[in-house]
């Protein structure tokens, strides 16, 4: 149940049609970030002219898998080497990024072409990064900086975005800035292919088009971003399978040791009970003493079980997403 509803959480993405594959840049060619920069926009160029294919766009990192982050200094913050400052997410995105992944805008617009340079850069915040610099305000035409003494660049945010998750696809998302893609180059970066079909057939014509470019250049790790949640969500999984496996092993533990107690005490009771039946006894007074100490027994356990329960099920329900302290069966 629980695993169903990480899959089935709200995403502020449509990860409908959309195809990701990994490329590294190799070889002395890509040392320059502006040959690393060209080559991704003629690739781009390529592949939106693809039959089937609406949008193209890269990334240095992907939703739900992490990445890059660091600190600001906003307004009128001071740098201090001693201030505990909230992380804050980082991407470099090309043209047609939040149209390639179906995020959708809030305010503002889009990086002009051409438009920031490394030192003064023209960038795009989610809504996280807004609640909790700029609350109740108007962030557009706001400049933050890099958390440094003196720092190498400043940033002025030119539109808001919709909150994407970074660290998997239930944990609230974090601040996050977007930057244009050929201030901050990698050679490692992440192609978004959105489709009309959405299937990964289009895989084939992607590596064509790479390899007609760098003959020696290879297409890696092509996903749909439905597989890439199912990865995310399968993280968590490993984690509820085990916290199943453990309650099971622990279910067998608690019958073989009941098992094990009762027996013992019949065994150790037989002659006490032969020797009251001797005397007259009722058989229906003995039942009733074996069921009423039994049962006093079993409350003393239920007692103990329900303040465990009390105690760990706030972490248990930190585990199960979407799963509350009385659910027992998939609905």
């Amino acid at each position: 149940t629980s695993y169903r509803n990480v899959l089935h959480t709200p995403l502020a993405f449509d990860a409908d049609n959309v195809t990701t594959a990994r490329i590294a840049l190799q070889g002395e060619r890509y040392d320059g970030d502006d040959s690393k920069a060209a080559f991704w926009e003629e690739l781009i160029d390529r592949l939106e002219g693809m039959a089937g294919v609406e949008k193209a766009a890269v990334t240095t990192k992907l939703p739900l898998e992490g990445g890059r982050n660091g600190q600001v200094l906003v307004t009128d913050e001071t740098y201090d080497p001693e201030a505990h400052r909230p992380q804050v997410e980082i991407s470099y995105v090309s043209r047609g990024y939040f149209e390639a992944m179906g995020i959708p805008f809030l305010a503002g617009r889009v990086f002009r072409p051409g438009e920031g340079t490394e030192e003064a850069r023209a960038v795009l915040v989610n809504r996280a990064f807004v609640e909790r610099y700029y609350p109740g305000g108007d962030p557009i035409g706001e400049v933050f900086r890099e958390n440094r003494a003196d720092p190498r660049w400043t940033a002025t945010i030119v539109g808001v975005v919709a909150d994407v998750p970074q660290h998997g696809p239930i944990r609230a998302a974090l601040p996050e800035w977007y930057a244009p893609f050929r201030l901050g180059p990698r050679t490692d970066s992440h192609l978004v292919v959105r489709s009309r079909s959405g299937s990964t057939s289009l895989v084939p014509g992607l590596q064509a088009e790479i390899l007609e470019m760098d003959p020696g250049l290879p297409l890696s790790r092509p996903r749909s971003m439905d597989q890439v949640l199912r990865e995310a969500a399968g993280r968590r999984q490993f984690l509820i399978d085990m916290v199943g496996l453990f309650a099971a092993i622990a279910l067998i533990l608690a019958m073989s040791g009941i098992f094990g107690t009762v027996s013992n005490q019949v065994s150790q009771r037989t002659r006490e009970i032969g020797i009251r039946v001797a005397f007259g006894a009722d058989h229906r007074r003995i039942l009733t003493m074996v069921l009423r100490q039994g049962l006093a027994l079993a409350g003393i356990g239920v007692g103990v079980g329900v303040a465990l329960m009390g105690t760990f099920a706030g972490l248990l329900r930190s585990q199960l997403h979407g799963v509350g302290p009385f659910s027992v069966v998939p609905v």
